[in-house]
Formats: structure tokens, sequence, C-alpha cells
């Protein structure tokens, strides 16, 4: 009886200690998008909205015109991100269709006689859910 009260205590503090830091993480985050928000709104009454996104040059040190674009910076990230996607994507497909392959094909009754055909069935369905 004693060791489950301690058990359940040492379970609430877990919890409590994980929430906190949940807790803790979501407030940083507000904290350091207001400070962006409150920091970025007098640079907008300056600078246009629709020029600074649409806008295709990033030159704050110019000596004519100041000119703050980010649009080349959106899409060279949209492009980056879609050249990881290109390379991770067959690899993770492969990982996942080489996982199945042992599992399925390679010692399916080896693994019957050691976890039981339920255990089997279980690994399949996780490794489906997973490669997806």
């Amino acid at each position: 009886m004693r060791k489950k009260r301690w058990a359940n205590a040492k379970e609430a503090a877990i919890r409590a200690f994980f929430f906190t830091c949940g807790v803790l993480a979501i407030l940083v985050l507000i904290g350091i998008f207001l400070t962006l928000l409150t920091t970025a709104i007098p640079a907008f009454r300056e600078i246009h909205i629709g020029k600074f996104l649409t806008g295709k040059v990033w030159d704050p040190t110019s000596p004519e015109e100041v000119k703050y674009g980010i649009l080349s910076m959106i899409v060279s990230s949209l492009l980056v991100t879609f050249g990881a996607l290109v390379i991770a994507v067959p690899i993770g497909i492969g990982v996942a269709a080489c996982g199945l392959h042992r599992l399925l094909v390679q010692h399916p009754r080896q693994r019957a006689a050691e976890v039981g055909h339920t255990q089997i069935n279980r690994d399949i369905e996780n490794a489906l859910v997973t490669s997806v």
C-alpha cells in the first residue's frame, strides 16, 4: 500500500513538473512574440507592409533609398524546404520499406516462434502507421 502511494506521489510530481515546463515554454514564446510585435509596429509605420512582403531587394544601408523587401528571402526559404523534402521523403520511404520487408518477408517464422503472432501483427500495424 505504501509503495503504491509513493508511486502515485512520484507520478503526480512528474506530471506537475512537465506541466509547469510546458506552461513556461508557452509563456516564453508569447513573450517573444509580444516583444517582436511591439518593436515591429513602429517600423511598419515607416515601411508599407505591401512593399515589405512583395519587395525583391533587401538593402537597409543604401545611401539613396533604403529598401526592405523580403520576397526573395521567402522564396529562397521555400526552395530550401522543397530541396530538403526531395532528399528526405525518398529516404524515409526507403527506410520504411526496408523495415516492412524485414518484418514481413525476411524472418516471419522465426519471429512468430519468438514473440507470437499477435506481437507480429502489432509490429506490422506500428510499422505501417509510422511509415505514413
